[in-house]
Parts: structure tokens; sequence; C-alpha cells
């Protein structure tokens, strides 16, 4: 500790009353003041009831300690105080006992807030006491869950179409194969029971018989047909042919009537006891892609596992189309469907991330490959998942494009 004086006032000579503060009554849960006493060359003078604390004073001046509650029990002896007194000035000694009032002051007010935290009132140390709040609501957290290697969402613009239209005229600087898709028909194709036939060849004409459009129908029986792009704007009514497998139907289609068209076959849906099921991955394989093949690696023969066990067995097959862009060690290299999935897990084994650099990959080839390199079965439900980061070149020159 620093000697006593560097703690002392400049101007020590200046007169102070030196009369003590009185004593608080007994029972008085707050802290004692700071009571001054006379020093004792043998006995500090005992504290009176409320004086006692559990904070030491300095003994060799005689303060006493802070009460804790107004018990009758001494504190304990200054910290680095001696029992012998000392001769001081009195306007020295009243300083000092104003500087422990001030301290003492801070410890009674820091004591109070930790009371009012308690019981919510702060009058009898003498401080306003803050308005009551409620107690905090209880925070339970949310159980840890292990995210899975390969993440996936789903969305459906045809579900939101006229927020996809908005999208495209947000971004229509960015459209390189424009199509006007801003008025959509939708033809269903549908078994005797109303149930969806899926890979039927729809086609749409105009009362000519020149053909405007020609589909496939997806897994729910749907295709879709833009007048605004496929026909003059004067055009209001076409034909429809439908076919599934040897079974055809005609109808009728217009602009100013219902926006979707059931055409209805006379026989029941074909099911088979295993569904066969044809899965394709388009996947960049340039140098930012390694994490996602990676994930691919050390997650295919889970959900292989996990389509499997379906309670339809569907009969899953497997194929790949990697790709990179010009000027790397291959443009795309595709992998035909197999059954086999520890065959296809070492085609993935293989595969590294590697080239690229300027952003746009060949995209558009890998498609193309994807479409006509792989044997698709005409009766498998048909799934392709591209996996990239990167926006495709659409300035090769490509006779194979989005639009096509």
């Amino acid at each position: 500790a620093r000697p006593l004086e560097q703690d002392l006032p400049k101007d020590r000579d200046k007169a102070v009353d030196s009369t003590p503060p009185a004593a608080p009554p007994a029972g008085d849960d707050g802290p004692a003041p700071v009571v001054l006493a006379e020093p004792s060359p043998t006995t500090p003078p005992a504290p009176s009831r409320g004086e006692s604390g559990s904070l030491g004073g300095f003994s060799g001046l005689g303060i006493a300690g802070s009460g804790s509650s107004g018990g009758t029990k001494s504190g304990p002896a200054g910290l680095g105080g001696r029992a012998k007194s000392k001769s001081i000035p009195d306007a020295e000694r009243d300083e000092v006992r104003r500087d422990a009032e001030r301290t003492h002051e801070d410890l009674r007010k820091e004591e109070a807030r930790k009371r009012v935290g308690d019981s919510g009132s702060a009058g009898i140390l003498g401080m306003d006491a803050p308005p009551r709040r409620d107690p905090a609501p209880t925070y339970t957290p949310a159980p840890v869950v292990t995210a899975p290697a390969m993440r996936a969402g789903r969305h459906d613009d045809n579900k939101q179409y006229n927020r996809f239209l908005q999208f495209l005229g947000d971004n229509s600087g960015m459209v390189v194969y424009p199509v006007n898709i801003t008025e959509r028909l939708v033809v269903r194709t549908l078994d005797q029971d109303g149930k969806s036939l899926h890979g039927c060849a729809v086609e749409v004409l105009d009362l000519k018989g020149k053909l405007l459009a020609l589909s496939t129908t997806f897994a729910d029986g749907s295709t879709q047909f833009f007048p605004a792009d496929a026909s003059p704007a004067e055009a209001r009514d076409y034909a429809l042919r439908a076919r599934c497998g040897s079974e055809a139907r005609n109808g009728q289609l217009g602009r100013s009537g219902r926006r979707v068209t059931d055409l209805r076959f006379g026989s029941a849906r074909a099911v088979p006891r295993k569904v066969p099921v044809d899965i394709a991955v388009v996947i960049d394989t340039t140098g930012s892609m390694q994490s996602q093949i990676d994930r691919l690696k050390k997650t295919l023969k889970a959900i292989h596992f996990q389509l499997t066990s379906l309670s339809m067995q569907p009969d899953i097959r497997f194929g790949l189309v990697a790709y990179r862009d010009r000027g790397d060690d291959y443009v795309t290299q595709p992998y035909d469907f197999t059954r086999d999935v520890s065959a296809f897990q070492r085609v993935l084994d293989k595969l590294d991330a590697d080239g690229g650099g300027d952003t746009p990959e060949d995209l558009q080839a890998a498609l193309d490959d994807a479409l006509h390199k792989l044997s698709w079965r005409e009766d498998a439900l048909r799934l392709g998942f591209v996996v990239a980061d990167a926006i495709p070149h659409t300035d090769y020159g490509q006779t194979f494009t989005y639009r096509e």
C-alpha cells in the first residue's frame, strides 16, 4: 500500500467539521456509517451496535469497518492497519474521515443495488427504487441437429407463377434465350380413375394442322403450352393430340377458356411391380466444387439405401455427367446409368475438382450429353439434378441450348 500521506489532499490545513456522524438505530438492516474514533495507545474503542463490519477499516486511525447487518460483533482489523495509534493532525484526520465516508457511501449504494434485485425496494437505504420488472422469460435452447452431408431445398416456380414472372421481369437483362411465358396453358393426361399418366406425348397444333409445340408429360401427368411464344397474337384456339402407350386422345385448347385442360384415357394406369427410376447427376467439377463432390461421395450409398427401402421398392439406376469448360482437361465426361451402386461409387471416387477460373462453365454441353448420351428408359421416372456454383457459358454458339 502507498504511504498514507500520498492520499491526503493538498489543502490539509483547511478547517473541517470533525463531529462524527450518529450511529444508526439498533436493528437497522443497512450498513453502518463510518465512525471516527479517538486513537488509543493500547486498544481501539469497541464499536457500538451497528458499527461492526465485514470490511476492515484503518485500525491505526481508529476508523471502524462498514456494518454488515447491524451486528454486535466488531469487524476485523483494517488491512495494513496497526494497533498502535499514531498522532495525526485534526485536519488530516477529518480529510481521511471524509474520504472514508465517501467510500462507505459507495459501498452502501452498491449493496442497495444488490438488495433491490432481491426485494424490489430501496427506500430503507435512502434510494429511489427502480420500477419492478417482470422476470425474464426462460429460454430453452433448441436441440442440436446434425446437418446432413448433402443439403437441398425445394421450390416450385409453377406454384408461384406470378412471382416467377416478376422475377424474370426484374432480371430481363440476364435472359439470353427469351421465351414469352406470360401466358400459360396446362394440359393433363389422366387414366380412367383420374390418376396421372406420365411420359405421354402431347402435340399442340393450330387450326390448320401446323405443329406449334411437342412435349412430354411430367410425373404428375402435366405439360405446359405458352401461346404468346408459340403462335401469332390473333390465334385463339388450338387442337390437341396426346398419346399414352398405344392409346390416343384428341382435344381442344383455347386462350379464352379454362387454363387447365384434362385429357382422360379409358384404361387404368399400369403399375409395375418395381417402379423404374433413372437418376442423372450433372455436376460441375471445376476448382471450387471439391466440397460438393466430397459430399456426394459420402452420401451416395445412404441415398441409395433410403430410396430402395421405400415400400414401392423402386428399380434405381444412377448416371452422371461431369463437366468443366473449354480449355480444361475435359469439357464433359458422361457415365451411363447403372444399377450397381458400388460401381457408381467408384466413378464418383475418381472425381476431383480442378480447372475453371473464369466463372462461367459449359453447362449447356453437359445438359446436351445428359439428355442424349445417357440411356434413359421410356417407362421410368426420370430425374436430373444439376449441382453447380457458376453460371453457364452462353457465348459458345452451341446448337443445343436451354431453349431446346
